[in-house]
């Protein structure tokens, strides 16, 4: 049991797990007040380290929350022990190694949640969660809200600022990214030095996000000078990919072909699985953009990751090329497809659009506009700037053809928008 003289040696860990506890339990600082019998104003005091805590106030608010604070010495250094080991799998991109330490310390959640461990645990959910999305893990599930509102408890810890940054991201808070980001901007706090590259690379995430492609790779080339200089080998690969990727945005594909080709042949030599698809399946994209269909299908034969979007790829090329058996073929396989992390079903609108393209003479012309229509705005909704560009593509041509010009002029004026952002 946790005693009230660690308490009040521990004022701020307490209460971090004082407003742990409330969020996750949906309390507002009023309810919880209430609940207590305490007044709202200590129990903000007590929420931001201000206030010492009697024997009274304790058993009041464990009698509210509806538990026990607890204390247990081995899990707390088994803890500390694993955070450090998952902040290094994390900084240097080690997915298994994040997952394998993490669910040492998962198994002890209850514990945690209900100790002077909880903001960290909570932080460490976060990172993980984010960190080994790519390994389709679902177990580690975290409730957002209680991200969002955990945000305004970091200032004092900079090292965890960099890995709920990183949770930011993944779910795309976008309010949420933007006030760590000025958070990150405004600190009076210096991080250490090897951990500069690290807050320029979720910089970099952050304005490609906001399709400010420029300022991004500003970020994106200092971040890989640092990760050189700190021989940070899987961070330079990634930020090879991204700078390549973000030149494609901004229609400059000096030199893409060869950082894509070199980050496949180190991603294969090094087994990093999900940086070996993702670097083939943007080779295929660069060559569709480049309306090279034959080079993309030929690229995509060598793709063992057979996703949504890699069947929509080749679909779209076989498709283009009047390849009308390869596509059936395509499409056929697409039903035992590797799902994708897209809550807008950006590929499977695109594979219903393109069966319908492929049929259209025999199609509902308001069917075949509104697929079109649908992958359009799921692209647009999902932030997916090349198949948006795809989307606008054929969404301008079908309306040329309708001689609506007006739609396809508004349709045209919202592209731009796009690319003179990206431009900036």
């Amino acid at each position: 049991m946790l005693t009230l003289e660690t308490v009040n040696n521990h004022l701020s860990a307490f209460g971090r797990l004082v407003r742990i506890q409330r969020l996750y339990k949906r309390l507002a600082l009023r309810d919880l007040a209430q609940k207590a019998n305490l007044s709202h104003t200590l129990l903000n005091k007590i929420e931001h380290a201000k206030n010492l805590i009697t024997e009274s106030t304790f058993s009041k608010l464990e009698h509210a929350l509806g538990m026990y604070f607890e204390e247990d010495e081995e899990k707390n250094r088994l803890f500390d022990r694993e955070q450090v080991r998952i902040y290094d799998g994390i900084y240097y991109a080690q997915s298994q190694k994040v997952l394998s330490h993490f669910k040492r310390v998962q198994v002890h959640e209850a514990y945690y949640l209900n100790s002077l461990y909880a903001f960290d645990y909570v932080l460490l959910k976060i990172g993980t969660h984010a960190h080994v999305h790519n390994l389709e893990v679902n177990e580690i599930a975290v409730d957002i809200s209680v991200i969002s509102n955990v945000v305004t408890l970091c200032a004092e810890n900079m090292q965890s600022i960099f890995y709920l940054y990183r949770g930011m991201y993944h779910f795309s808070l976008s309010d949420t990214m933007e006030t760590i980001k000025d958070m990150l901007l405004a600190l009076d706090v210096q991080p250490e030095e090897k951990y500069i590259p690290l807050i320029q690379y979720f910089l970099g995430c952050a304005y490609s996000y906001e399709y400010q492609i420029n300022l991004a790779n500003d970020y994106y080339k200092e971040s890989l000078l640092g990760f050189e200089k700190y021989t940070n080998f899987r961070r330079t690969l990634y930020l090879q990919l991204f700078i390549a990727i973000n030149d494609m945005k901004l229609y400059d594909y000096t030199g893409v072909k060869e950082a894509f080709e070199n980050v496949l042949y180190f991603a294969k030599r090094e087994g990093i699985t999900w940086l070996t698809h993702v670097s083939q399946i943007h080779l295929v994209l660069m060559y569709m953009l480049r309306k090279d269909y034959d080079s993309a299908l030929k690229m995509g034969e060598d793709i063992d990751y057979k996703s949504m979007r890699y069947y929509a790829f080749m679909a779209y090329c076989a498709l283009r090329l009047k390849k009308k058996r390869l596509f059936n073929k395509f499409v056929k396989q697409s039903s035992g497809a590797v799902p994708e992390a897209d809550k807008f079903n950006v590929y499977e609108k695109a594979l219903t659009m393109l069966i319908l393209e492929s049929k259209k003479e025999i199609v509902d012309a308001h069917i075949y506009e509104k697929s079109i229509k649908d992958f359009y705005d799921a692209s647009l909704s999902a932030r997916a700037f090349f198949e948006l560009e795809l989307a606008y593509d054929i969404y301008g041509a079908y309306l040329a053809d309708q001689r609506r010009y007006k739609e396809a002029y508004e349709l045209t004026n919202t592209m731009i928008n796009i690319v003179q952002k990206t431009m900036q």
